[in-house]
C-alpha cells in the first residue's frame, strides 16, 4: 500500500481495497490518456467527467476473438466474434433497430458465391419491404424470386400479377377455388 500521489492539486493516483485508482479532483475535469502516433501527439481516450463518464476513443475499440462487448448494468446485451462467427445476444426486451435518418432505409446485405455485396433485405420508413437487391414502386412487400408457402396465404384485397398463377396439386390434393376479376 502506498497511500497516494496528488499531481498539482488536480489528479490523484491511490490504492483501495488492492485496486489502483486513477481520480480528477477538480470539478468536470476530464481525464486524457494521450499517446505519440507517429510524430503526433493524439487523445487516445478522453473520459468526460461532466457526462458522467462518457468515454472517447479516437479510433477503434478491438476485442479478439471470443472477448465480448457488453452492454446494460446486467450485462443483458453482448456482441462476441469466436474467429469464425459473429453473435449477438439480448437477454431482456427486444432488439429495436432505427433508422432517425429522414428518408433513408435499413439494408442488410451479405456477400455471394462471387465476392459480392447483394443487399438482401431493404426496409423503408414507409412500411415497405424489399426481399431481394431493391424496393422499388408501391408494393409492401417486394419479392425478387421465388415464394414458397407452406402454410395457408390469406390476401385481403387483391393479388396483381405480370405472369402466370400456377399450382403443383397432386390427384390427392385440391387447389381449390382461384377468381380472376379484370
Amino acid at each position: 500500500s502506498f497511500g497516494h500521489i496528488a499531481l498539482q492539486d488536480n489528479l490523484r493516483i491511490s490504492e483501495e481495497s488492492d485496486d489502483v485508482i486513477i481520480q480528477t479532483i477538480t470539478q468536470d475535469k476530464d481525464l486524457k490518456i494521450k499517446v505519440n502516433d507517429g510524430g503526433s501527439i493524439i487523445d487516445a481516450i478522453s473520459i468526460d467527467s461532466s457526462d458522467a463518464g462518457s468515454a472517447t476513443f479516437s479510433h477503434d475499440i478491438k476485442v479478439l476473438d471470443n472477448g465480448k462487448l457488453k452492454a446494460g448494468s446486467g450485462n443483458d446485451f453482448t456482441i462476441l466474434h469466436d474467429g469464425s462467427n459473429t453473435f449477438i445476444e439480448n437477454n431482456t426486451g427486444h432488439i429495436l433497430m432505427r433508422n432517425q435518418s429522414h428518408g433513408n432505409r435499413l439494408h442488410f446485405g451479405t456477400e455471394n458465391s462471387d465476392g459480392v455485396l447483394e443487399y438482401v433485405l431493404n426496409v423503408t420508413g414507409t412500411h415497405k419491404v424489399g426481399i431481394g437487391t431493391s424496393v422499388v414502386g408501391d408494393e409492401k412487400l417486394l419479392v425478387m424470386g421465388n415464394v414458397g408457402v407452406t402454410g395457408s396465404l390469406f390476401v385481403s384485397s387483391s393479388i396483381t400479377t405480370q405472369g402466370n398463377i400456377s399450382s403443383s396439386a397432386s390427384s390427392t390434393s385440391s387447389l381449390g377455388a382461384l377468381n380472376l376479376h379484370n
